[in-house]
């Protein structure tokens, strides 16, 4: 392979994740703990045309799904964004104890979902279905987030997985 363009997202000692956007010929880049912005670049001008500001720590991973990014960051919190113009934050999700890894949609895009400390298990469904709940209280019943079906999967997959702590699974029959 050869280098066809060196882009200059801005960044202090540079990008740490990036994403392409090919809906609306955009490159996002995620910046770390010295500048954790997220530059937007047009890929018509390779030039920044943005600047998305909310974390303050090293963002781990952004993903596109349709008109909203969602980006993860060490300072413990998911961000979900506009892509159109403004570039705002929606709105911050906050939980996770730790660092988070990666983020995700679920297939339809109405779910979002992140990954905080990697485990060591992956698993993939081969039939019947998975329910996929959270506590929102102690001692309230459990609430229920998402079904998954064959060929889905959840658990550990190299900074990408569906993992979804502190969420139970459930590995039996699904709710009606």
């Amino acid at each position: 392979w050869e280098c066809e363009r060196v882009v200059e997202t801005g960044h202090e000692n540079g990008a740490w994740a990036t994403c392409l956007a090919a809906h609306d010929g955009m490159v996002y880049c995620g910046g770390n703990d010295r500048d954790p912005t997220i530059r937007v670049i047009d890929t018509a001008t390779w030039t920044v045309v943005g600047v998305m500001e909310g974390h303050t720590e090293m963002i781990h991973q952004l993903v596109v799904w349709e008109d909203m990014l969602i980006s993860c960051s060490c300072d413990r919190t998911t961000r979900a964004w506009t892509t159109g113009e403004g570039r705002e934050c929606q709105q911050t999700l906050e939980g996770h104890t730790d660092e988070i890894f990666s983020c995700a949609f679920n297939y339809e895009g109405d779910y979002i979902i992140t990954q905080g400390e990697f485990s060591e298990t992956f698993y993939v469904i081969v039939e019947g279905r998975v329910r996929c709940t959270k506590e929102e209280e102690p001692g309230l019943p459990e609430v229920e987030l998402m079904q998954l079906g064959e060929g889905q999967y959840f658990g550990e997959k190299a900074r990408s997985a569906l993992h979804l702590p502190p969420i139970t699974r459930h590995a039996g029959p699904a709710a009606p």
